[in-house]
């Protein structure tokens, strides 16, 4: 695997969670695993496998950023998940980082132009 690849990989790997948080929000607090997962490949134009998805969802409510409940009123159970007020600051929290981020890499890109005269 080249290191462009790997860069990808682990973006997009430390990305999802995230991105899942903000389905819920994007869907008035109250979303299910697949509507999230359609959200988020949408957004970043790649497959979520399944086999990632549920246990992913399983830890991050775990550690308290998602509640679930299920909806037993149709034939099939669907599960349900809710951003809780740690997930929200969560979000927030992640948004100021990924701007300092961003910020930063403009910063060492333009010196790099600088220096190569681009």
């Amino acid at each position: 695997m080249s290191l462009d690849e790997r860069l990808e990989r682990d973006i997009f790997a430390n990305l999802v969670p995230y991105l899942l948080l903000e389905a819920v929000r994007f869907h008035n607090n109250q979303s299910y695993g697949y509507e999230m997962k359609k959200f988020v490949e949408n957004l970043i134009d790649k497959a979520i496998p399944e086999g990632t998805l549920y246990p992913l969802l399983s830890k991050m409510s775990n550690s308290g950023f998602l509640e679930t409940w299920v909806d037993k009123s149709s034939n099939r159970k669907k599960r349900f998940y809710t951003l809780t007020s740690k997930g929200e600051k969560e979000i927030f929290s992640w948004l100021m980082k990924w701007q300092e981020l961003e910020t930063f890499v403009n910063a060492v890109l333009r010196q790099i132009q600088t220096r190569k005269g681009i």
